[in-house]
């Protein structure tokens, strides 16, 4: 549940309740693609965050390799 409003976050797993609160704003940019051929597949990512309120910064980046048989 995210109550609207209310920088609070609230969920239950395996019985447990788990809650989060976030007063940070923050701006998400990524951009991936995929490159295929025959059975081959190869998915790659960029992403890059940061935050608004605390000037913090996360990246991250994907490869993965798939083949079909």
């Amino acid at each position: 549940e995210h109550c609207l409003g209310n920088p609070r976050t609230v969920a239950r797993v395996s019985g447990e309740r788990l809650s989060a609160r976030t007063g940070d704003s923050s701006v998400l940019l990524g951009a991936g693609g995929t490159w295929r051929k025959g059975n081959l597949v190869i998915d790659a990512g960029l992403s890059t965050r940061e935050g608004l309120d605390t000037a913090s910064e996360d990246y991250s980046a994907t490869l993965s390799l798939g083949m079909q048989f």
